[in-house]
């Protein structure tokens, strides 16, 4: 996990080094004033990431900390999105000129009239082009929908009710960057669904407890409602937030954390909640079925979608699970696609009923470009 924080460092700086060498051969023709606001943007906003990282555990107040959070992991997709921008303008002036068999001529650092008038084109294009698309993923992320699932089980429970709604939910990541009042409004619009069940699909928790605590987020979890339950398996980031702090946390609220354990609902419904993909130690699915009343409807949490197969073997009847946020922003998310194999949605294979969620909040960024936050609604009709 370090390792990838120093490569993923190291290339985000080298994007940033190119995007401020890419706009300064416009930005050198411009007054003072206008150099160090260029300056300040495009050399100093890519260090608040690293502003971010060292006050997250240092005593930071919440809003600071939120603000930080959003500004220093937002810049990443500005610097994204420029990258892809001004590479795609290079490679096509490069194309050109070797198409045209151009001489080549000597290109100074301070750009010439003509070459300024297209310069100017250029990066203020992918300035308004990147501003609309952090726009539209912004309001993709602040404002998830309503995911309706509709299920048929072919299995028999007790009581008088045949239909259950269920709300999923997974990647909360309740920290800075998902605050006390975002947790507040995603509490009441769940208890407006009026569920019978829910079920966290994992990550829970950001990357630390410091900021949960501070905010006493466990008031407004407190607050869920389900006849049924709230049930909860543990994923990567309650691993990273260090996962026995974690379990502390769940323990204060009124959600039942299912690690590598079984629970039979008063309906005769069985959850299985596995331990998350990262800890090679977890129980097998097939140890996890001992005991297990086949001829009873089988529900599976599992944060990673990573072993379907077992789920199929064993006919699970429905898993639910989260992890992948469907890429989060694109170009991304065509890389999660080939990743796993299934990103988002849902898979039905004879009796196995498989959906992956794209997260009811996101890690880093607060954008969501190509995707978007769900709740998502179950409905479970038992024979």
């Amino acid at each position: 996990m370090i390792l990838f924080f120093i490569v993923f460092l190291t290339i985000y700086l080298l994007g940033s080094s190119y995007v401020f060498a890419r706009g300064w051969r416009l930005a050198a023709s411009y007054a003072k004033a206008g150099k160090a606001l260029y300056i300040a943007l495009f050399a100093g906003m890519p260090l608040l990431i690293f502003t971010q990282l060292i006050l997250r555990n240092n005593g930071v107040d919440a809003l600071t900390g939120h603000w930080l959070h959003l500004l220093g992991t937002g810049w990443m997709v500005v610097t994204l999105y420029l990258v892809l921008w001004n590479g795609v303008i290079d490679i096509a002036s490069l194309f050109k000129r070797l198409f045209k068999q151009r001489k080549s001529r000597r290109r100074t650092f301070y750009a010439t009239s003509k070459q300024t008038r297209t310069i100017q084109l250029q990066q203020y294009s992918g300035y308004a082009l990147t501003a609309l698309l952090l726009s539209i993923g912004y309001y993709q992320y602040s404002n998830p929908k309503e995911t309706v699932v509709d299920i048929a089980i072919n299995k028999t429970i007790e009581g008088s009710k045949k239909t259950i709604k269920v709300v999923g939910i997974s990647d909360v990541h309740l920290g800075y960057g998902t605050n006390k009042a975002q947790l507040d409004a995603y509490v009441k619009q769940i208890n407006e669904l009026k569920p019978d069940l829910i079920l966290i699909s994992g990550d829970l928790i950001d990357n630390d407890l410091y900021p949960v605590y501070l905010q006493n987020m466990q008031q407004e979890l407190n607050q869920l409602k389900a006849p049924l339950g709230t049930y909860f398996v543990l994923g990567n980031h309650e691993y990273i937030s260090g996962v026995e702090a974690s379990k502390k946390f769940v323990k204060e609220t009124s959600i039942q954390l299912l690690q590598d354990a079984v629970h039979t609902l008063s309906n005769g419904i069985q959850i299985i909640g596995r331990d998350d993909a990262s800890q090679h130690n977890r129980k097998s699915l097939t140890s996890l079925m001992q005991g297990i009343d086949p001829n009873k409807p089988i529900l599976l949490l599992d944060h990673q979608p990573k072993d379907l197969a077992a789920a199929k073997q064993h006919k699970v009847d429905f898993q639910f699970s989260g992890h992948t946020h469907k890429g989060q922003i694109w170009p991304v998310s065509l890389l999660v696609d080939q990743l796993f194999e299934v990103s988002y949605g849902l898979q039905s294979t004879d009796d196995t009923n498989i959906y992956v969620s794209s997260g009811l909040s996101l890690w880093g960024p607060p954008f969501r470009i190509g995707t978007r936050s769900e709740f998502v609604v179950f409905n479970l009709t038992f024979n």
